[in-house]
């Protein structure tokens, strides 16, 4: 299965919008990259706004509020488990911003140190390697 078609099983009747407007809303507010092998929405966001702001794929944030990544939907080519995410997710983010925040189902949004993941993620490379 492909990382497109990962990202689009997320979506059901039920969902507040297709991935197609998803999509069309992180490039204009936000990133959207897709390769053979990944694929990531996201943006920048302000880690003090609402839930519902964050989640608002349309609410854009001034500038100099940002300081978080919100990773909207990732996807890979092949199951690398939440470690091989977050090592791909990092080497992907387009600018640093202190914290990177992420929604799994069943979960709050939740924000993490980007510092404390690069740390992790490095040296759970270094063990692997």
């Amino acid at each position: 299965m492909t990382p497109i078609e990962k990202c689009k099983m997320l979506y059901t009747p039920q969902s507040p919008r297709t991935f197609e407007e998803d999509m069309m809303a992180h490039l204009a507010h936000g990133y959207f990259f897709s390769t053979p092998e990944y694929v990531l929405m996201g943006r920048p966001v302000w880690s003090q706004a609402t839930q519902e702001q964050i989640n608002d794929v349309w609410c854009a944030f001034p500038p100099e509020l940002h300081d978080a990544w919100y990773v909207y939907a990732f996807a890979l080519a092949d199951d690398q488990g939440l470690a091989g995410l977050v090592k791909k997710l990092l080497r992907h983010i387009p600018f640093y911003l202190p914290l990177i925040a992420w929604e799994r189902s069943g979960h709050p949004l939740t924000f993490f140190s980007t510092d404390k993941l690069i740390q992790k993620y490095a040296l759970l490379q270094l063990v692997q390697d």
